[in-house]
This record gives C-alpha cells, sequence and structure tokens, in this order.
C-alpha cells in the first residue's frame, strides 16, 4: 500500500516536471528574436503605382508614399492656380462680351466708364491672366506626379540617422608646388537590399 501510494507521488512529480520543461521549452523556442536578428522584410513600393495614382487623383500618390504632409500643399497649389484659371476666365468673358454689344449694337453697359480701347486693353489682360494661370495649374499637376515619382523612387532609403561628414585638412603634393586643401568623408548607409557605397571622399 505504502509502495504503490509513494509510486503514484513520483508519478505525479515526474508527469508535473515533465509539463515544467516541456512549457519552458516551447516558450524559449516560440520566444520572439531580438529586433537586431529578425530579418526585416520589406514590402515591394511601385513607382508606377505612386505616379498613375498621382495622375488619377492628385494627392493619392503622396498618400501612396507615406508622405501625408504634402497633400495639402498639392491642393492648395491646385487649388489657388484653378480658382485663379476661373476667376480671370469669368473676367475676361464679361468685359469682352461688353466690347461686343458695344461694337455690335451700340449698347454700353458700362456706362460711359470704358472706352472700346479701353475694354480691348482690359479684355486681353484678362485673357493673358487666364492663360497664365491654366500653365500653372498644368505645372502644379506635372510637379504632383513628379513628386510622387522621386517620392516612391527613394521610399526604400533612409539616411537621415546614418548620414554624417568629416572635414579634415589635407596637404597633396603637385608638381608645381605644394597646397592645402579640405578632405570631405560622407559615410551613409541605405535601408534598401540596393546598397550604396558607405564612403565618399573627394
Amino acid at each position: 500500500m505504502f509502495s504503490s501510494r509513494l509510486l503514484l507521488k513520483y508519478f505525479r512529480l515526474t508527469v508535473v516536471a515533465l509539463l515544467l520543461f516541456s512549457f519552458k521549452a516551447g516558450a524559449q523556442i516560440d520566444a520572439p528574436l531580438p529586433p537586431s536578428d529578425q530579418p526585416v522584410i520589406q514590402r515591394p513600393h511601385s513607382i508606377r503605382k505612386a505616379v498613375l495614382y498621382s495622375a488619377v487623383l492628385p494627392g493619392l500618390g503622396q498618400f501612396y508614399n507615406k508622405k501625408y504632409w504634402k497633400i495639402p500643399i498639392v491642393y492648395a497649389a491646385l487649388g489657388a492656380t484653378g480658382y485663379f484659371v476661373m476667376e480671370n476666365h469669368k473676367q475676361y468673358q464679361y468685359y469682352y462680351q461688353g466690347l461686343e454689344k458695344l461694337i455690335l449694337t451700340g449698347e454700353d453697359i458700362f456706362e460711359g466708364r470704358f472706352t472700346e480701347d479701353n475694354l480691348i486693353f482690359i479684355s486681353n489682360t484678362y485673357r493673358r491672366w487666364r492663360d497664365l494661370s491654366i500653365i500653372l495649374f498644368v505645372a502644379a499637376y506635372g510637379l504632383n506626379i513628379l513628386d510622387a515619382y522621386v517620392d516612391a523612387h527613394f521610399f526604400h532609403f533612409d539616411i537621415s540617422d546614418d548620414l554624417s561628414m568629416k572635414v579634415q585638412p589635407t596637404i597633396q603634393n603637385h608638381y608645381l608646388g605644394i597646397y592645402a586643401g579640405l578632405h570631405f568623408t560622407i559615410n551613409f548607409e541605405a535601408s534598401s537590399k540596393r546598397q550604396l557605397p558607405k564612403n565618399f571622399s573627394f
């Protein structure tokens, strides 16, 4: 009786010990690796998508590139130039139609405030301003696409923390004499798989 109870006790202790050991071993195996030992997996970032998004909807390419602070700038530039396009075109039509009525029917909607030459000059001025606003609007739209392209191209490059530059005095021997100068050394690393040279000297 005593021996059976003792064996049962030892059996229970052994089972508990094995369970604790297996739990501890499993915890060690499943434990996450330190950040320095974990492989860095980068999701592919498409330059074509960034350009296409910005072309279809301005600011969407910046959103795709995670440059969220640029989106208000894009819409401010497009909104301002678009407003001047519509406003200058509206003023051009107003004065040009008044000029047409004055010439064709003799009706003066300006009640003598402007002569025919004045209306020609004002109409041409607003037309030039409208055309210039259109050019600026197209330029802003194009810069929106170009900005998305550049940010997408350098999306995986991060040199902000690893960039360093050293400036050292140097003396060079030349056939005309000895010259003193400065030696610049730039060290940087890139987080992309396309590694750049880590040292440039010039």
